[in-house]
């Protein structure tokens, strides 16, 4: 058992020590003294303004957050222009529409060029550029062609309609302006609302009038809504604009003066040809063409989805396996510390100062499992991303953001908020089993003068690994599943590979079902292994 043990520690320092090396060999490439980066933020998921795209070419921007994706359209040719215009290097960032406000506040990016709008819930948490937009925005709706509801003229002639839109933007709170209206609970993404409207589970959704055109060009059975002057949606904000720091307003002025410099006649050619570029990709089949194969049945779509994207799928799949385990290697060692502590006795001949420790350490140890058990493993990644983001950036005072975010990688913050979160739960599986052993042995030990720690170690724990081996693996399968949630702080992961895939395509059902299988195969093939490794080592018997 020790040897197993033994083994295992070493294997998971290897791992951790090669995958430390790759992150950092990974992350030295296209820097260049010289040229500050200017690292924006965008949503990724909202054509023409930006969407992602899974080939190089002249027009696009690598995504430095995801690995084989490229940024593309009217947002990022207008970041492109005003990166140009201060003389720095371009880095596009993908972050999910609730989160970018944060990652700006934070320091994580440098300024937002995600098509957000100027209004007066956005400006209360940062400044905002003059818009950048060709004219004012109008919102109208996307229904299905065949819909009663496709020839309304007004506001009130949705009466009765199930109307969605984006959580945390314009388009989701418009929505109440409609007299009699279902308003459904708002979803993440355009591409989530997209397929909500393809497969009738809504009659119609909020949508820029700039991009309803792109859609219409890529879903022709859609009908668009184009209210006439007075008859639509009351806006109170001037357009799409770039949200800066509210604590950078040199920046600010920068930013401005770049867009001031940007025509209109430039702007409407670079819209254009974003509208031209959501229906046709950089192949031979075009995004419409793609889009019936991965809908033509869901077998069909998954297989689709898995040929033409694999390496998002193995890429979203390792970085769920390496976390999951090296996080549960980790946390499982700081399970044994917090047993440590404790079962730390406090004995009447103790000194005061001593005595004050012991409880400090042991008050510490169910107040830390509390806390971590008591809370979900999403807003803890929320926590530890953000405030490890906030202090390694005030220890590197005056380091430009793109330093900050490579010694605070998305991977650091997952793999610490996996193994916290383990080791807090481990730690009680731990304290149930040696409470659950004969005492014989350990008061055998006392008698013959085995000190406390050489006991917990030669007599204890190896009883108790014993007893609980088959819960710690449990945990690695659980952790394979509850990774899912350390997308939401930009970590790639199989749910972040996921949402990539079906905001490509537009299809949630089949792409969802497809990570299923992956995960299903991830935990089938974790569970064989570790029952392998238990009948080698006795814990299990084979069954005859």
């Amino acid at each position: 058992m020790k040897s197993v043990l033994r083994k295992a520690v070493y294997l998971a320092f290897l791992f951790f020590t090669l995958e430390f090396f790759s992150c950092k060999t990974q992350k030295k490439h296209d820097t260049n003294v010289e040229e500050l980066p200017l690292r924006v933020g965008m949503e990724c998921a909202y054509a023409p303004n930006n969407w992602e795209e899974n080939q190089l070419s002249d027009t696009n921007e690598p995504i430095m957050n995801n690995p084989g994706f490229y940024a593309e359209g009217y947002d990022v040719q207008i970041a492109r222009l005003i990166a140009e215009s201060m003389n720095r290097k371009l880095e596009i960032v993908k972050i999910p529409w609730d989160g970018l406000l944060e990652a700006l506040n934070r320091g994580q990016i440098d300024i937002i060029v995600s098509g957000m709008v100027d209004s007066r819930e956005h400006k209360q948490a940062a400044l905002f550029s003059d818009t950048y937009a060709v004219e004012r925005t109008e919102y109208g709706l996307l229904v299905n062609g065949d819909s009663k509801f496709s020839q309304a003229d007004s506001l009130s002639d949705l009466k009765g309609a199930s109307i969605i839109g984006q959580r945390g933007t314009k388009l989701d709170s418009v929505i109440d302006q409609i007299p009699g209206v279902y308003h459904v609970p708002a979803v993440d993404t355009i591409p989530n609302m997209l397929d909500r409207l393809n497969r009738k589970t809504v009659d119609g959704i909020v949508i820029n009038l700039d991009s309803a055109q792109a859609y219409q060009k890529t879903y022709p059975q859609l009908a668009i809504i184009d209210f006439p002057d007075g008859q639509g949606f009351y806006l109170d904000f001037s357009g799409i604009c770039v949200g800066v720091d509210k604590n950078n307003p040199t920046l600010l002025e920068e930013v401005n003066t770049a867009i001031a410099s940007i025509s209109i006649e430039k702007r409407k050619d670079l819209m254009d040809m974003a509208i031209f570029k959501t229906g046709a990709k950089e192949s031979d089949d075009s995004i419409e063409e793609n889009a019936q194969k991965a809908t033509s049945s869901l077998l069909s779509s998954m297989i689709f989805m898995l040929k033409n994207n694999r390496s998002t799928w193995i890429t979203g799949a390792w970085g769920t396996f390496k976390v999951s385990v090296l996080g549960t290697l980790i946390g499982f060692a700081l399970a044994l510390l917090l047993v440590f502590l404790r079962s730390t006795e406090i004995k009447k001949g103790d000194f005061a100062l001593i005595r004050l420790v012991k409880k400090f350490f042991i008050t510490l140890e169910k107040f830390y499992i509390t806390i971590v058990r008591g809370t979900p493993m999403m807003v803890q990644a929320c926590i530890i991303y953000y405030a490890g983001f906030s202090i390694t950036k005030n220890l590197m005072d005056g380091a430009p953001i793109a330093e900050v975010n490579r010694a605070w990688s998305f991977f650091t913050a997952a793999l610490i908020t996996i193994s916290l979160n383990t080791a807090a739960y481990l730690a009680e599986v731990l304290r149930g089993a040696i409470e659950s052993l004969d005492k014989s042995p350990e008061e055998a030990a006392h008698v013959d003068g085995a000190g406390r720690i050489r006991i917990m170690f030669e007599i204890i724990l190896p009883q108790a690994l014993r007893a609980c081996l088959p819960s710690i693996g449990n945990e690695l399968v659980n952790n394979v599943k509850g990774s899912s949630v350390l997308n939401i702080i930009g970590f790639v992961e199989l749910m972040f590979a996921t949402g990539t895939v079906a905001g490509f395509y537009y299809q949630y059902l089949a792409a969802y079902c497809l990570a299923a299988l992956i995960y299903l195969f991830m935990t089938i093939s974790l569970t064989c292994l570790l029952n392998f490794i238990m009948l080698k080592t006795g814990i299990i018997e084979k069954k005859s």
